[in-house]
């Protein structure tokens, strides 16, 4: 699942993503004022006549959780652009009953964050940045060693200890990487890696449905002994790791 080489990217991949993504930006904007998810991401409330300040604001905050990293002026300036750029289009209109505009705009601006290479990819460029062309090798950044912690053990994003850490500086010098890996396989969260590298690497997801003893050789072997054995093995190998 994680082999690069191996995926491919389609037309159809990158339509179903941006109707995920309108439905994920939708659902939060219809939240109410004080919903604590909403809160953490509008810190203001966006308007036609306030768009030019509310905007920014709210992908200042909400662009470096969505990218893993730190983002630049110019990239909140780009997202707020396409916002922007909507608004003026939902304005200028004649069609009625139609969505808000100042909600249009804000719905193109996420969705631009959604729909990002920065989000839906590992973008590794290094630190410093590696040179297009260049074949010399180059370490990476802080934050981009947390967003591969992060997937490797956990198949999903950093979070704030992780990010944290990234911040101070305590990754791409390897100090801050044990206590990070050390506190990262005690989560929950880390069954994610057990599901997504053991079952495939020794292939239980599939067991299942290919493999059917011989009930005459063995009468034992019914449905619910096999599907404890990718719940068996999992568990086996959460031990290995995690014991001391």
């Amino acid at each position: 699942d994680t082999v690069g080489s191996a995926l491919s990217y389609t037309d159809k991949l990158a339509t179903q993503e941006f109707s995920a993504s309108g439905t994920l930006v939708a659902e939060l904007i219809a939240r109410t004022a004080t919903d604590p998810l909403k809160t953490a991401v509008f810190s203001c409330t966006p308007t036609a006549a306030n768009m030019a300040t509310c905007l920014p604001q709210i992908l200042t905050t909400f662009m470096p959780k969505a990218w893993r990293r730190p983002v630049t002026s110019a990239e909140v300036s780009t997202a707020a652009a396409v916002g922007t750029m909507v608004l003026t289009t939902a304005q200028a209109s004649t069609a009625t009953g139609g969505t808000d505009p100042a909600t249009a705009a804000v719905t193109a601006a996420l969705q631009y964050v959604l729909m990002s290479p920065n989000f839906l990819y590992h973008v590794e460029l290094g630190s410093p940045a590696i040179v297009p062309a260049s074949s010399a090798a180059t370490p990476l950044s802080d934050y981009e060693l947390a967003s591969r912690l992060s997937y490797f053990l956990w198949s999903s994003m950093p979070d704030a200890a992780l990010t944290q850490a990234a911040a101070a500086g305590q990754l791409a010098n390897g100090t801050g990487i044990p206590a990070q890996v050390s506190r990262m396989i005690a989560d929950p969260k880390f069954s994610g890696f057990m599901a997504g590298f053991v079952d495939q690497w020794i292939g239980v997801d599939t067991i299942s449905t290919s493999v059917a003893p011989d009930p005459m050789v063995f009468p034992n072997a019914d449905q619910t002994l096999i599907a404890s054995i990718g719940s068996e093995t999992e568990a086996f190998f959460t031990n290995l790791i995690t014991t001391k």
